[in-house]
């Protein structure tokens, strides 16, 4: 399912890297937010309406681009579901930019 995201592996890898720095850095105490969002129905979407599930989808991957900080990181995982990886962002910011898409998005 091409959504124009990079995919799981990707996600994955990175992800383990960030928990590695983590680790590894203890002492400055670094942290990773990570946000999974997830298309509802969609396995009724893809199997009954496909055409219609990918432009769904294509257009949450277009929402995510436009509404996210440009320091955070989307990928497509699969199943309808989108992973969110912010490195670094302070709680603050992740308010204000939850509060934005709610108002924006919701």
């Amino acid at each position: 399912m091409n959504v124009k995201l990079q995919t799981y592996y990707n996600a994955n890898k990175f992800y383990q890297r960030e928990l590695q720095q983590i680790e590894n850095y203890a002492d400055l105490n670094l942290w990773t937010y990570v946000d999974l969002i997830r298309c509802e129905r969609y396995k009724q979407l893809s199997e009954y309406y496909p055409d219609e599930y990918l432009r769904i989808l294509r257009q949450i991957a277009k929402d995510l681009k436009i509404s996210r900080l440009k320091s955070e990181f989307i990928y497509y995982i699969a199943d309808g579901t989108f992973m969110v990886i912010s490195p670094q962002i302070t709680r603050e910011m992740m308010e204000k930019n939850k509060y934005y898409y709610e108002r924006e998005f919701a």
